[in-house]
């Protein structure tokens, strides 16, 4: 892979930054990539693009083990429909250590005896969100039925279906997908058709949502980001691209997307990979911790003028200091590309991801 990279020292409303950028060739055209702010060590980016489990007590674990064989009618976070059960290594009656093995994650496991449904309200679930789901499962190992059918789905939309009749237990993973507000937010599992007495036996069932990273991978889904000033209408999502014009002479074009619950402290960075096609030079993001938005709150980039391949663009949004440690939770973010001096020419931006990452690019190769 070959690179071609300079360092220039930059100055901007914010005061003075080390921009670094250099260009990669492999493939497709080359993907260029600049910085601004002040950097200080460069570290490789995570691949799990920030992922949070969205369940709640998905191993069973916050209550006590019931009485008798562990029937029970409530299980933290959950709510039951049907026989429901807890057992684990202190109560051995459905579940089987030597045959169903070890309790996957903790000490105790749920179960559904016959037709039945565990399911849990996911919060903070944005439109578009970059999951996978994953839990493990078996059929209890010494009941006389034959097995039961059993379906995974987030709120009307299904993600696995299967009929368990096998131990011990084994994980079964889905995705990664992308989540759909119209589906609603509500994770079931309901077990139906047993075929004689049949219990299915569930542990460590996670939902893991990346909510800081849009790829723009859904053709006509602008992941919960809407044009909220001067960008023209006929924008579309496609070939994994946002591709959009500003308005005839545009003074201040710009992105935005609401209804968010980031944790601040666990980003510090801003990646957009994007191909500028207007004369303008500069990109900038704004945040909001529930107080409004204000200039204070944001970031800016460098910006390739009318270029003609997607470029690769870094933030540090740690190095606005205060402005960036002052609040806990984001819950607005504005992306103004292009931004800076206007007017300017061309009209037309494609942009290929927007990302908040704990860390920053890497380190370019020689």
């Amino acid at each position: 892979m070959q690179r071609d990279r300079n360092v220039r020292q930059e100055t901007s409303a914010m005061g003075h930054g080390w921009a670094i950028s250099y260009r990669r060739h492999r493939g497709l055209p080359g993907i260029g990539v600049m910085l601004l702010g002040l950097v200080v060590a460069i570290a490789a980016v995570p691949a799990a693009h920030g992922q949070t489990n969205m369940v709640s007590n998905g191993s069973f674990e916050a209550d006590g083990m019931p009485g008798g064989v562990g029937y029970t009618s409530a299980i933290t976070s959950w709510g039951i429909s049907g026989s429901a059960i807890l057992n684990g290594t202190g109560l051995e009656i459905f579940y089987h250590s030597g045959t169903n093995g070890a309790v996957p994650n903790g000490t105790k496991v749920a179960g559904l005896q016959g037709g039945g449904t565990l399911s849990q309200s996911l919060t903070g679930l944005t439109d578009g969100a970059y999951c996978t789901l994953s839990f493990y499962v078996c059929r209890r190992s010494d009941d006389s039925g034959t097995g039961m059918d059993l379906t995974v789905s987030l709120g009307s939309h299904a993600l696995y279906s299967a009929r368990i009749t096998g131990f011990p237990f084994t994980q079964q993973t889905v995705g990664p997908f992308f989540y759909s507000a119209a589906w609603g937010n509500t994770l079931s599992l309901t077990t139906s058709n047993p075929g004689g007495d049949t219990t299915v036996l569930f542990d460590n069932v996670v939902l893991n949502a990346s909510l800081s990273y849009w790829p723009f991978d859904i053709a006509g889904n602008t992941q919960g980001w809407a044009p909220w000033g001067q960008i023209a209408g006929g924008y579309t999502v496609g070939s994994s691209l946002l591709s959009y014009d500003i308005t005839a002479g545009a003074t201040d074009p710009y992105w935005g997307i609401s209804s968010l619950a980031l944790p601040r402290a666990s980003y510090s960075w801003l990646k957009v990979r994007a191909k500028n096609q207007t004369s303008a030079n500069e990109g900038r993001l704004f945040w909001n911790f529930g107080g409004g938005l204000t200039g204070d709150q944001s970031q800016g980039y460098a910006l390739n003028p009318n270029d003609t391949q997607v470029s690769e663009y870094w933030a540090n949004l740690a190095a606005r200091g205060t402005y960036w440690t002052s609040g806990t939770t984001i819950t607005e973010l504005r992306c103004d590309l292009p931004n800076g001096e206007f007017p300017v020419t061309g009209t037309h931006s494609d942009v290929d991801e927007i990302k908040l990452s704990a860390s920053g690019p890497p380190a370019p190769q020689f």
